[in-house]
């Protein structure tokens, strides 16, 4: 217990955890007899209480103990009867981890050590000094059960940051969080989602707290939850020369720098890899087919999360370049970091870049830190000659191309989207190292599509159709039909035609990826027997617009309380039907045109001798809209259904 004396100091509230082996608490006792509230149906269960204490010693020694308490509310909340404890093997120990659940009826179940698991924190692990401590009482809970868990751990922080989100989707009655220094140290947080959250003072002692959280529901199109819910993020001080020998992290180079030390030693160069990186990139005579040479070779290296040495700094420090190259596998880090040092065999200087990759809003440049980020790409420095929508300007380094070696369906020359217009960071640049991530244009983003039908009499067609995908449409059909099977791949296609096109037979489809391009086309054949409806056999009436195979946009009609997130995008859909010979056209509906914040819609129908085509261009823009205006999106998009439906009618000669 010789630490935990040492961080005894002033942190005696931190220490008070005893309690009789089955009875409950008083803090759980208390969160239990809150008022138990009204809540919607979908509402699955309610969070009394989610308390973080953390207490810091002059050696940089800290301990969490974490208290949470939540009443279910119906099935769906059981699920969340779940007790869990981060921590590395390496560099933290979990001293104290209890579990209660509290049943109506005043039965009380203290979980045993038995019923705890260890395993490892990521399921892709081959090595991982990460782990996780965790319990599911699922099984137990009912309606109306108080659980609470109480977890306390010991580590070694490498900075001085804490990051903390006050929720998850769950309402909260109190959510707190509160820090204890030695004397002479500091502490300042900035809040975001949310307003400025002040702290509470006591000395060296600072508490944060929020009340009254309400429910987060899922709706479409709509921003990650880290961007909905509170979110604090605490630095602390300690004075000149402290013993901890801590870094302080006050500005963006300071974190670009620490993390250019962890990462350069490890882009060591070497004959074998050197060699290598000439035969990848071969006859390659330009700039961009070298790198994509070599981009090509490390996408390819196996995907694994690997984290060893995590307190000292092992969640950011890529492996030595040639152990990845052997071994041929590795984590987002050691990817780019493989990538880089190939590159420098072929002349070409790249950097690495640390970035958030599931929100592009997430990074914040008012709070510099490297807990901001979970994931590694590259930036690579260009000349001149070699264009592409995914390079920017930085004003010191030059032009410079953004790719992420990670993601295995998107190729040099594009980003993936939830990257694009994100803050990034490139390591170990001293100026100017946050910067900016290139948004592709729609246009880079785009979905062609040419259809040739031909109509009978009866009003039965047969169709071909040639679907082109471009940037980060293309990936995600390239992810699709790489991950599935030519069976599953018939049948979600088979689908995409019935929500569109009911009675379709899907005869014959190829996918065919011209990766280099950044384009990935679907060819089609299909049939429907019932496409037009035939009225007295003397009229025929047709809608060409359902010929287009497309998910398109459907925004429910719901009471949107959530922005609204619309990623760019352009589709491009001509269909040309030859009609019957017995046949003309009769009516034909009148050009739409529609220009609003959300996007522009062009659709128009013309002959061509015998031959009805149809065209529509719908340019969706990038825009976060504010609840009240979802009405207006949802009718702007109704409206484009509503021409891809517009019938088209044909009478008899």
């Amino acid at each position: 217990m010789r630490n935990a004396v040492r961080l005894a100091l002033g942190s005696v509230w931190l220490m008070a955890g005893a309690f009789a082996a089955d009875e409950p608490p008083a803090w759980l006792k208390d969160a239990a007899g809150a008022p138990k509230g009204a809540y919607a149906a979908k509402v699955p269960a309610v969070a009394l209480l989610d308390e973080e204490q953390v207490a810091v010693d002059e050696t940089g020694r800290t301990l969490t103990r974490d208290r949470y308490a939540m009443r279910i509310l119906n099935r769906e909340g059981r699920e969340k009867a779940v007790a869990e404890c981060f921590y590395d093997t390496s560099g933290s120990k979990v001293r104290e981890f209890h579990a209660w659940m509290l049943a109506p009826g005043g039965n009380v179940i203290h979980y045993s050590k038995e019923r705890i698991a260890d395993v490892a924190a990521n399921r892709n692990d081959v090595y991982n000094e990460f782990r996780v401590r965790v319990l599911a009482a699922e099984a137990d809970a009912q309606d109306g059960s108080v659980f609470g868990y109480e977890t306390l751990k010991e580590e070694k922080g490498v900075f001085t940051q804490f990051e903390r989100e006050f929720q998850s989707r769950l309402p909260v009655l109190v959510s707190r969080f509160l820090l204890t220094l030695p004397a002479g140290w500091t502490a300042q947080s900035v809040t975001f989602n949310h307003a400025a959250v002040a702290p509470t003072v006591s000395g060296s002692s600072y508490t944060w707290e929020l009340r009254d959280l309400p429910f987060i529901e899922r709706e479409p199109h709509s921003p990650s939850i880290d961007s909905l819910v509170p979110r604090l993020a605490v630095s602390y001080l300690p004075p000149p020369g402290n013993a901890a020998g801590l870094r302080g992290m006050t500005d963006w180079s300071a974190v670009s720098r620490w993390l250019g030390e962890l990462e350069d030693p490890q882009a060591q160069l070497d004959d074998v890899m050197a060699r290598r990186a000439a035969e990848l990139a071969g006859s390659a005579t330009s700039e961009i087919q070298k790198i994509e040479a070599i981009a090509r070779f490390v996408q390819a290296v196996n995907y694994v999360e690997i984290q060893t040495g995590v307190r000292r700094g092992g969640g950011y420090k890529p492996h030595l370049a040639r152990q990845v190259f052997d071994k041929q596998y590795g984590d987002c880090k050691d990817k780019a970091n493989l990538m880089r040092t190939m590159l420098k065999a072929l002349g070409i200087p790249s950097y690495m870049m640390s970035i958030w990759a599931l929100d592009r809003s997430y990074v914040r440049p008012e709070w510099p830190s490297p807990r901001q980020f979970n994931h590694a790409i590259i930036a690579i420095k260009v000349g001149d000659a070699t264009l592409s929508p995914a390079i920017a300007r930085h004003p010191q380094l030059g032009r410079l191309l953004f790719f992420d070696p990670t993601d295995p369906y998107t190729p040099v020359g594009d980003i993936p989207i939830r990257e694009q217009g994100s803050y990034a960071l490139l390591d170990g640049a001293e100026q100017e190292p946050l910067v900016k991530m290139p948004f592709l244009p729609a246009s880079a983003n785009r979905i062609e599509t040419s259809v040739g039908a031909k109509l009978s009499e009866r009003g039965a067609v047969a169709a071909e159709s040639e679907i082109k995908h471009y940037g980060q449409a293309a990936a995600r059909m390239r992810h699709q039909v790489q991950s599935s099977t030519a069976s599953d791949l018939r049948l979600a296609v088979e689908r995409g035609l019935a929500r569109s096109l009911g009675g379709a037979k899907l005869v014959s489809l190829a996918p065919v990826d011209s990766r280099q391009e950044g384009r990935l086309d679907l060819r089609l054949e299909f049939s429907a027997d019932s496409f037009a409806q035939s009225m007295q056999g003397r009229l025929l009436v047709l809608k060409p617009g359902t010929l287009v195979f497309s998910a398109g946009y459907v925004l429910p009609a719901i009471q949107r309380t959530l922005p609204l997130v619309l990623d760019p995008e352009l589709r491009q859909d001509k269909v040309t039907v030859q009609l019957p010979a017995s046949f003309k056209v009769d009516e034909m509906p009148d050009p739409v045109k529609l220009a609003t914040p959300f996007g522009q819609y062009d659709a128009g129908w013309t002959l061509n001798g015998a031959d009805l085509v149809f065209s529509q261009t719908l340019e969706v823009h990038a825009i976060t809209a504010p609840p009240a205006d979802y009405p207006a999106a949802r009718a702007f998009f109704e409206s484009v259904a509503g021409a891809e439906q517009a019938p088209v009618v044909l009478i008899r000669r």
